[in-house]
């Protein structure tokens, strides 16, 4: 089991309980930390962590959260903030430098630079949090929350306040969403969820998720995305069985 005495587990979620709690047990299965924070509407029955309400109603407002709502509950240096669709998966792949760093997340490979950024699976520090939420006309929140502060922002803070972003070589061990696989120490996606689990388990958390969800996606990118054999298969089986036979592909 890897100890994070520095670091929070955070998550934020108001809409899909069921999923955010099981993602934040296969973290603890594998790391204990500092604190956990559960922010929600609702107790998402995980032992020992500390419950805070939240009552965003969108996904404006729950990204907004992570921004100004959860930074005066965080007591440790860094928080790892996690969603349903992500958790740690391999904790040798950890390395305390990352603590260096005040935000890491798996980078975007479609960019030519600023490539570091994932927000959904992703380790910030403290100081870049209260900073975000002391100079908020300087740096405003925007939509989606990662891009604003990875690609808008980064460059001012950096420059103008010291933050240090990950090198792209820690971010890939650290965190996996898009591009050639790899592995790490956590991950973000449901496209990716058939890499770490089995089709029964894959096929009880889709049926957690509302089913327009599944069924109205007009690009399923997030399906798509994952051409590289039983991934696909996996979720494209899984898929197949919930919406009652139609194919996706």
């Amino acid at each position: 089991m890897l100890h994070l005495p520095n670091v929070t587990l955070v998550a934020v979620d108001t809409t899909v309980h069921e999923l955010t709690a099981l993602a934040l047990r296969d973290t603890l299965a594998r790391v204990s930390f500092g604190e956990v924070l559960v922010f929600s509407d609702k107790d998402l029955g995980i032992p020992g962590c500390r419950n805070l309400p939240c009552a965003a109603s969108s996904n404006k407002e729950a990204q907004e959260f992570v921004w100004y709502g959860a930074t005066d509950h965080i007591r440790t240096s860094h928080a790892l903030f996690i969603q349903w669709d992500g958790w740690v998966v391999d904790p040798s792949f950890w390395s305390d430098r990352l603590l260096s760093y005040d935000f890491i997340g798996a980078i975007w490979p479609w960019y030519d630079s600023l490539r570091v950024g994932n927000g959904g699976f992703s380790l910030r520090s403290l100081r870049l949090l209260k900073l975000l939420a002391s100079r908020r006309d300087m740096f405003p929140f925007g939509l989606p929350e990662d891009s604003t502060l990875c690609r808008t922002h980064r460059i001012g803070l950096e420059v103008g306040f010291g933050m240090r972003w990950a090198s792209e070589d820690d971010a890939m061990r650290f965190g996996y969403e898009h591009g050639p696989y790899h592995e790490s120490f956590g991950f973000h996606g449901l496209w990716n969820m058939a890499r770490y689990l089995p089709e029964n388990e894959i096929i009880r958390r889709l049926r957690l998720i509302d089913p327009l969800y599944l069924c109205n996606r007009p690009d399923l990118t997030w399906l798509q995305m994952v051409g590289d054999g039983r991934g696909y298969d996996t979720l494209s089986k899984a898929v197949t069985r919930i919406r009652g036979g139609e194919a996706l592909v």
